[in-house]
């Protein structure tokens, strides 16, 4: 009897520590916090932590040309400053998350523009009007948000993240660009640096 103990012992032990090899215990990934705001977007760091954008208003300016004939007019969206302070990798696997209303497309509230540095002020050509260039045909500028990834996280929470490398420059997620007017929208700001 004696033996069949000893032997069941040695039996539970070789079990217990071959059942331990090659096992390593992985914590699991931390979840993305949310938002405290709805149709806030913020920044997801490295740590699954979250920063804010730089919050903006987008606004219409309008810059008269040159000429007596051809009395040129460009119209921007513009963002007052140079630069934003919220500056990202703008990689792939940069994640931006908001909070919406359940049921609400994201995308339908949000999109994501890449602005120009002119004159000092962060600017996206939205109108290039002319006496030449109506009488010769030309089209306006047609501005096309940048195709994004989303993800949903959890019920109203969603993940933007780019499809490709952002170039390094100025982007603005704008957002209800396309409701009522496009002036003194809100946007979230950030800069893509080297």
């Amino acid at each position: 009897m004696k033996h069949t103990i000893k032997q069941f012992f040695l039996i539970l032990s070789v079990v217990g520590s071959a059942s331990t090899i090659g096992y390593t215990q992985t914590k699991p990934e931390k979840s993305i916090p949310v938002p405290d705001f709805q149709n806030t977007l913020m920044f997801v760091n490295a740590d699954n932590t979250l920063s804010n954008l730089e919050k903006v208003t987008v606004g219409i300016t309008r810059k008269r040309g040159i000429g007596l004939i051809a009395n040129p007019v460009k119209t921007y969206l513009q963002i007052d400053g140079c630069c934003s302070p919220s500056v990202h990798s703008g990689r792939p696997t940069n994640r931006f998350i908001v909070k919406v209303a359940p049921g609400i497309d994201p995308e339908s509230i949000f999109e994501l523009f890449k602005f120009e540095l002119i004159d000092n002020n962060r600017k996206l050509l939205i109108g290039d009007v002319s006496t030449a260039k109506a009488l010769s045909g030309k089209t306006q500028p047609v501005i096309t948000p940048i195709r994004m990834n989303v993800t949903k996280i959890a019920e109203g929470v969603y993940a933007f993240s780019p499809m490709e490398q952002l170039p390094i420059g100025e982007y603005v997620f704008i957002k209800d660009r396309l409701s009522n007017t496009m002036n003194n929208k809100v946007g979230f700001a950030f800069a893509v640096g080297q």
